[in-house]
């Protein structure tokens, strides 16, 4: 709530971050896939050796 009005004040930062994201559409996907890999196989790891 502190910093809404932050986002208010510096929009350059947010479109400096969109177009960082379209430059590196590929890797921020691969990032994803990645850690959503990692976390899938943090689930299965507590999941079926509990303790």
């Amino acid at each position: 709530m502190i910093k809404s009005t932050r986002n208010q004040k510096t929009p350059i930062e947010t479109e400096i971050f969109l177009s960082f994201l379209k430059k590196n559409q590929v890797n921020v996907i691969l990032i994803l896939i990645f850690s959503i890999i990692i976390g899938l196989n943090h689930i299965r790891h507590y999941l079926f050796n509990p303790g």
